[in-house]
């Protein structure tokens, strides 16, 4: 199975709706339809608003792909949330990781395209896939929080704290 996922680092534009949450610490993260081709995407736009560009630790790549510290949750029409699971990276965390890093540029923008089908959720025992949950007009959303255990060594100048899209449904 090809995991298809795409990094790219664009210029803020505008061109697609994208559901924003509020900025902390000079970042704001967003998250929206990516292309549908060759399969639907979700796209996670992480922006620097603040006056100085931002070098935030995303996750870790690994031989077989990316695994991304982001964490997704679903809400349901009536309110109720729970976790949305995200299978678009490998399996297992063994071997080496090498940081994925991304730098991003004052008023400037970096995105991550994944694959919507590879999202899963357990509804009353009975597993469903994102398109699906947003075409019952569920909303997601994502959350990246590097701020961690205050003991853990990181390089002087990275990012840090927790960053939350706003709800996206269609």
């Amino acid at each position: 199975m090809i995991v298809l996922l795409a990094v790219c680092a664009f210029a803020a534009a505008g061109e697609d709706p994208v559901a924003w949450g509020p900025p902390t610490a000079g970042m704001r993260l967003g998250i929206g339809l990516g292309p549908i081709t060759p399969e639907p995407q979700l796209r996670l736009v992480f922006q620097s608003v603040g006056t100085s560009p931002i070098d935030v630790l995303l996750g870790g790549m690994r031989e077989k792909g990316p695994v991304y510290n982001l964490v997704f949750r679903i809400k349901s029409p009536a309110g109720v949330e729970s976790d949305l699971f995200n299978f678009n990276g490998p399996p297992g965390i063994a071997g080496h990781i090498e940081p994925i890093i991304a730098h991003i540029a004052r008023g400037r923008t970096y995105e991550i395209l994944l694959s919507l089908k590879k999202f899963r959720a357990i509804e009353n025992g009975r597993e469903r896939t994102l398109p699906d949950l947003l075409a019952a007009h569920y909303s997601v959303r994502a959350t990246l929080d590097t701020s961690g255990d205050p003991r853990q060594i990181r390089p002087l100048g990275m990012w840090m704290g927790a960053v939350t899209s706003g709800d996206f449904h269609r």
